[in-house]
């Protein structure tokens, strides 16, 4: 999902949208070359700004309007009402697969990844 500051407009804006005029920053986690990868592969331009792999930094910064990032859906467990989730273009699909190491082996990204996958599927709020 795209992830992006709630919107103060009545309708949200669209993937595209958001592409052309936000910064991306990307979380970096192993899988996201091969992200990279699969939105040149769709033509997808995003004014790519640099990455961070701590995820709470990284969605205080989204939370703040300062940039836009890709993220599963799992990894933004009660931040709802601050963040706003828009479906990536159908062309671009993502796997997420992992390999078990051992937990000390494991950066923090994936570590957050596997937590996330851990948990139960959080109910998202329909909008009134």
């Amino acid at each position: 999902m795209l992830v992006a500051a709630r919107s103060k407009q009545a309708t949200p804006q669209s993937f595209a949208e958001l592409s052309q005029v936000s910064r991306y920053v990307a979380w970096r986690h192993p899988g996201v070359e091969r992200l990279h990868q699969q939105l040149a592969s769709a033509q997808v331009r995003l004014s790519q700004r640099g990455e961070l792999t701590c995820l709470d930094t990284l969605l205080d910064l989204v939370a703040k309007r300062h940039c836009i990032s890709i993220l599963p859906r799992a990894l933004l467990n009660g931040r709802f009402r601050e963040l706003e989730s828009i479906p990536l273009p159908l062309t671009v699909m993502r796997h997420i697969s992992v390999v078990a190491r051992p937990a000390s082996l494991l950066s923090n990204a994936a570590n957050a990844v596997i937590q996330a996958l851990k948990k139960p599927p959080v109910a998202i709020p329909q909008p009134y």
